[in-house]
C-alpha cells in the first residue's frame, strides 16, 4: 500500500516529470551537437560527443534557475537569438532532406558530404514520379487522411463530450481503460484487427485504412480535458431552455471546442498521412497504395533508391505545412488549455 500510496503522490509525479524533461533535453543538446559538427571542419569520436552532450545537459539542469532567470530579464534580442537557434535546431533535418533531395546518387553517398547540393538537379524528382501512378497514390493518401480525420473529430469530441459532461458511474474507470490502451503499441493489436477485417471482408480497401483510426485514446482524452474548462452553467441553462442534447452539442459545444478539435484534426491527419505499417499490411494492390506505401517500390532486392525516397519523403511534407500553417494558432491554444486541464483528471482518479 505504501508503494501504491507512493505512486500516487504529487511527488513521484514530480520526479518522473523532471527525468522526461532531463531526457528531452538531452536528446534535444545531443542533436544540436551532432549538427553543429557537420558544420566544422574538423570531427571528433561519437563517444565524445556523447560525453559533451551528457557534461552539457547536466550543466543545464544544475544551472536552469540562473538560466530562467536570464532568459526572463534578457532584452527581446537575446530572446529571439535563443528562439531562432531553436528554430534552426529543429529546422535542420528537414532541410537537409529538402537540399539532399536535389542531389544525385554519387553527391549523396560522396565521402566528403555536403550539406547543400553542389551539382543541383530535378532529375530525382522526374524519375521518381515516373517510377509509378504517385498521383494515385497522393490521392489515396489525401482521400484517407481527410476522411480518418473527420471520422476522429466527430467520434472522439462525442466520446470526450460524454466523459467530462455526463456523470455516471463508472466513467473515471472507463477513462482508466481507454488511457491504458495507449501502452499497446500497433504490434500487438495487430492481428486481431487484421483478423476482425479479413471477417468484414474490408482488406485490401481504403476503408480498412480509415475505420480503425476513427477513435483513439489519444483523441477522447484531449477532447475530454478540453471540454472541462467550459463550464457546466452554460450547459445547465441550455437545458433549461429546452435544448435538446444534440442542440447542446452541435451549437455550444462544438463552438467553444474549436481549438481543441484544431489540434485533434491536425493530429488526426499527421497520424494517417504518414502511416506506412498498417497499410503495408491491409492494402495489397498497387491502385489503393498510400505514398507512404508506396515508398516501398523504391526498395529493391539488391538495394535502395533513397535519392527517390528523400525527394518523395519532401513531397509528402508539403500538406502537412500546409495544414499546420492554417491551424497553427488553433493548434497553440488548443495544446495548452488541454494541459491546464492535465491535473483534473489525476484529482478524479486519485491522483494528488
Amino acid at each position: 500500500m505504501r508503494l501504491l500510496d507512493y505512486l500516487k503522490s504529487r511527488k513521484f509525479l514530480n520526479i518522473l516529470g523532471t527525468i522526461v524533461v532531463i531526457f528531452i533535453t538531452f536528446l534535444t543538446t545531443w542533436g544540436f551537437i551532432e549538427v553543429l559538427f557537420w558544420f566544422l571542419p574538423f570531427d571528433i569520436n561519437s563517444s565524445y560527443r556523447l560525453l559533451f552532450a551528457v557534461i552539457l545537459t547536466a550543466f543545464m539542469y544544475y544551472y536552469r534557475k540562473p538560466l530562467i532567470k536570464f532568459y526572463y530579464k534578457a532584452d527581446s534580442i537575446v530572446k529571439y537569438l535563443i528562439a531562432f537557434v531553436l528554430v534552426l535546431l529543429f529546422f535542420v533535418p528537414v532541410l537537409y532532406i529538402i537540399a539532399s533531395s536535389f542531389k544525385d546518387i554519387n553527391e549523396l553517398f560522396s565521402s566528403t558530404p555536403s550539406f547543400f547540393p553542389k551539382n543541383f538537379t530535378i532529375d530525382i524528382y522526374i524519375d521518381a514520379l515516373e517510377r509509378g501512378d504517385f498521383l494515385r497514390y497522393i490521392w489515396n493518401s489525401f482521400f484517407v487522411a481527410v476522411l480518418s480525420t473527420i471520422l476522429a473529430v466527430i467520434i472522439n469530441t462525442m466520446s470526450g463530450y460524454a466523459l467530462a459532461k455526463f456523470k455516471f458511474k463508472g466513467a473515471t474507470i472507463i477513462m482508466m481503460i481507454i488511457l491504458s490502451t495507449i501502452m499497446l503499441p500497433l504490434e500487438v493489436i495487430m492481428v486481431p484487427i487484421f483478423g476482425v477485417l479479413r471477417f468484414f471482408g474490408l482488406y485490401n480497401t481504403l476503408a480498412a485504412l480509415i475505420i480503425p483510426a476513427a477513435a483513439t485514446p489519444t483523441g477522447i482524452f484531449l477532447m475530454r480535458q478540453y471540454l472541462l474548462t467550459i463550464p457546466d452553467e452554460i450547459i445547465q441553462s441550455a437545458r433549461i431552455d429546452g435544448a435538446g442534447e444534440w442542440r447542446i452539442f452541435v451549437s455550444i459545444i462544438l463552438p467553444n471546442a474549436k481549438p481543441a478539435i484544431a489540434t485533434l484534426a491536425i493530429f488526426s491527419f499527421m497520424w494517417r498521412w504518414n502511416d506506412y505499417v498498417w497499410p503495408l499490411i491491409a492494402i495489397s494492390s498497387p491502385d489503393k497504395f498510400t505514398l507512404q506505401r508506396a515508398f516501398a517500390l523504391f526498395q529493391g532486392e539488391f538495394g535502395t533508391d533513397y535519392s527517390s525516397i528523400l525527394a518523395m519523403s519532401a513531397i509528402s511534407m508539403i500538406p502537412m505545412l500546409i495544414i499546420f500553417l492554417i491551424f497553427q494558432r488553433s493548434f497553440v491554444q488548443g495544446t495548452v488549455n488541454s494541459g491546464m486541464k492535465g491535473w483534473n483528471y489525476c484529482e478524479d482518479t486519485g491522483f494528488k
